[in-house]
């Protein structure tokens, strides 16, 4: 059975689209989990019928963020396998049908994944997904290359590696594929099966310091002294490529000193890194503030 886990916090007008593309899926072997992380809108109310007619299991919590809501899903799930679907996306009908024949080819096999499309206010905006496959660990270090919401993992894995990092306020995902990947294989169908939906207050987009995660994170790996030197020559590119993906996230909070703070950090782990789509963003974020004074 797959354990289908939506953590949602006060996502009232999307929740049920995320809920009904998880049940509509012709992988018929399922339960679906709602974790609802503290939601103080009418998030149970859209619910309701779901839970009579018992649908879903539906878990309400005091919240705890992204991590601890996913944490929750993991440990009162039952199936073999655990799929993430954040409240703001939706699947395609045979998403778990196309993914699941992968497991049973490859024992090895531990996590797998598709591409999706990524949509802004209800706008096509990018195909998300990396052609990785294998043992992943040098990969990931350097950035995640797995969209969340597309993710399917033996649910076994957690009794090895443990759950969700619940200390995280973000990039819970990486962390958690991190350690996945030095126990098994990834996976890919190379095909979009879902699409993830980004609205103005997605909690991936909150304002609190998108750079912290780097020191938790990658910190933690390269301090233990059983990395092989093939690991640890990746440590200043890992870094610089972090602090390079976090400047973006920093313009569209129209944070400018963040955005070179994250830059000349980059410049000082690894100037390599800096390609020229990095120097637009720092540009731009010295030129923003004058449009909105001007407009």
């Amino acid at each position: 059975m797959v354990s289908i886990v939506i953590t949602t916090f006060n996502r009232e007008n999307l929740v049920s689209d995320a809920v009904e593309s998880a049940l509509a899926q012709t992988y018929k072997d399922i339960e679906v989990v709602v974790v609802d992380d503290g939601s103080t809108d009418n998030t149970r109310q859209v619910l309701d019928k779901y839970i009579k007619d018992e649908k879903i299991v539906y878990h309400y919590q005091e919240n705890k963020g992204c991590s601890g809501a996913k944490a929750t899903g993991v440990r009162i799930s039952k199936g073999d396998y655990v799929a993430l679907l954040d409240s703001d996306d939706i699947w395609y009908p045979d998403k778990l049908e196309r993914q699941i024949p992968l497991f049973e080819k490859n024992k090895d096999v531990g996590v797998v994944y598709s591409f999706c499309t990524r949509q802004r206010f209800n706008r096509p905006d990018k195909v998300l997904g990396t052609v990785c496959t294998g043992y992943l660990f040098p990969r990931l270090i350097l950035g995640n290359c797995i969209p969340n919401t597309t993710a399917v993992f033996r649910k076994e894995l957690v009794d090895k590696i443990g759950n969700f990092d619940e200390n995280l306020s973000r990039s819970e995902d990486w962390d958690f594929w991190l350690r996945c990947s030095e126990h098994v294989q990834f996976d890919l169908v190379p095909e979009i099966l879902a699409e993830m939906r980004v609205f103005g207050d997605n909690l991936s987009h909150k304002g609190e310091p998108l750079d912290q995660t780097i020191t938790i994170i990658l910190d933690r790996i390269f301090s233990r002294d059983d990395l092989p030197e093939e690991i640890l020559r990746l440590k200043n590119r890992a870094y610089a490529n972090r602090y390079l993906d976090f400047m973006g996230g920093y313009l569209g909070l129209n944070r400018t000193s963040k955005v070179w703070a994250c830059f000349f950090k980059a410049l000082k782990s690894h100037p390599r890194a800096i390609k020229p789509a990095h120097i637009s963003i720092a540009l731009k974020s010295l030129i923003r503030p004058f449009f909105r004074k001007t407009g």
